[in-house]
C-alpha cells in the first residue's frame, strides 16, 4: 500500500482507485485472491488512499508460487507467494506493475497447498518442509477425511446437511494430489474440523478464499478462530454473523455467492481451505512442543459453483481469550473443478 501511494504521489495521480481481483496461476487452482485484494484495500485506506467502485484509477493482479531468499544473508530459499499488482486508468491502459512478495504459512491457505509442519523445527527445515510438500503433495484422504499428511493429527470432512441428518461427502484425490468433494447446487455443507492432538487447536477457516466469520455484523467480531479440543472435534455449520446467529454454508452460482458478496471473482471459487495451529488459555496449557517467542519468526504473523448465504441457523458461540502458536498443518478441500 505505501508503495501504490508512493508511485500516486510521484505521478500526480489521484489517491483514488477500484480494488479488483487477485487471481492465482491456473496450475494453483486457488481461492485466496479474494483475501489479497481485501488486506490491500484494508491497507490502501490505512495510508488515506480511497476504494470506491467509481474511482478513476483500477488495481488487479495475480500471484504465483515461488522460492526465494526473504532475507540477505539467509542460506535457504523460502516458499512465497510472488504478487504482480497492475494498476490501471480509467481507459483500462496499463499504468504501472509494481512487485511484492508475501512469505509466512499463509501462502499456504493463499495458494490451497496442504502442509504438516513440526512445530519446533528451525525456519529453514520448516521452509523445506513447505517446499517439499507443495511440489509433492501429502494429503492423506480416507473416505471423507482430508489430512494433510498421514501422521499428522488434524484433519477436515465436507457433512452435506439434510433436514435434520449429516452425511460426510466422499473424498478423492486428484491428479496433483489435492483432495476434492462433489457437491451440487442447491446442497447444504458443514465442515467438520478434526484434533486428535493432547492439546486444544484454533482453526482459521475460510469458505472460497474468504474467513468463516467474515460477515460477522460486529466487525470486532471478523478476526476471531475456530477453537477445536484436544481429542475432539467441532462442526462449522456456516457462515458466522453474531454469537446467536449463522447463516448455513449453501452450493450455489456465483452471482449470488459470499466471494462475490466481498469483492471476489469467479476464479476465486471452489476451496475451503483450514489452517491449525495451537492455542492455549494460560501457560500451563501451553503445549509442550510450542515454540517461544521469536522462534520460527516467518510464521507468527497470523461462473462455477461457490459458497451462497443459506437459511439462517440458530446456534450459540461462546468468545474467549487465547493465545496462538505457529501453524502446524493446512488442509484444503476443493468442490468445484
Amino acid at each position: 500500500a505505501v508503495e501504490i501511494k508512493r508511485y500516486l504521489e510521484t505521478e500526480g495521480l489521484p489517491k483514488s482507485m477500484i480494488v479488483g481481483d487477485f487471481s492465482g496461476s491456473p496450475r494453483l487452482k486457488a481461492s485466496g485472491g479474494i483475501e489479497i485484494s481485501r488486506a490491500i484495500g484494508e491497507h490502501l485506506q490505512a495510508v488515506d488512499i480511497k476504494v470506491s467502485d467509481d474511482a478513476p484509477l483500477q488495481l488487479m493482479g495475480k500471484f504465483k508460487l515461488v522460492e526465494k531468499r526473504q532475507f540477505a544473508g539467509e542460506s535457504f530459499d523460502s516458499l512465497a507467494l510472488e504478487i504482480e499488482a497492475t494498476i490501471l486508468d480509467d481507459n483500462d491502459d496499463e499504468l504501472v506493475v509494481l512487485e511484492f512478495d508475501v512469505f509466512g504459512s499463509v501462502t499456504l491457505q493463499l495458494a490451497g497447498i496442504d502442509v504438516n509442519l513440526p512445530p519446533q523445527a528451525s525456519d529453514a527445515e520448516r521452509e523445506r518442509v513447505k517446499i517439499e510438500q507443495a511440489k509433492r503433495p501429502a494429503t492423506k484422504v480416507d473416505a471423507a477425511e482430508v489430512r494433510p499428511a498421514a501422521s499428522s493429527p488434524f484433519g477436515m470432512e465436507v457433512l452435506v446437511v439434510n433436514g435434520n441428518q449429516v452425511t460426510p461427502r466422499p473424498a478423492t484425490l486428484d491428479a496433483r494430489g489435492r483432495a476434492f468433494v462433489e457437491l451440487h447446487k442447491g446442497e447444504e455443507y458443514a465442515v467438520l474440523l478434526k484434533n486428535d492432538a493432547d492439546f486444544e487447536v484454533a482453526v482459521d477457516l475460510a469458505i472460497d478464499g474468504v474467513s468463516a466469520f467474515a460477515l460477522a455484523e460486529e466487525a470486532g467480531l471478523r478476526r476471531n478462530l475456530f477453537l477445536v479440543p484436544a481429542h475432539g472435534s467441532y462442526v462449522v455449520p456456516g457462515w458466522f454473523r453474531s454469537l446467536t446467529k449463522t447463516n448455513a454454508f449453501e452450493i450455489g452460482g456465483y452471482a449470488q455467492s459470499v466471494n462475490k458478496q466481498v469483492g471476489g471473482a469467479s476464479a476465486n471459487v471452489g476451496t475451503i481451505s483450514a489452517r491449525f495451529r495451537a492455542s492455549w488459555s494460560d501457560d500451563v496449557s501451553r503445549p509442550a512442543d510450542e515454540p517461544r517467542a521469536g522462534a520460527n519468526a516467518k510464521d507468527t504473523q497470523p461462473p462455477g459453483k461457490a459458497t451462497v448465504l443459506g437459511r439462517e441457523l440458530q446456534k450459540n458461540y461462546q468468545q474467549v481469550q487465547r493465545e496462538f502458536g505457529v501453524v502446524r498443518a493446512v488442509v484444503n478441500i476443493r468442490y468445484d473443478k
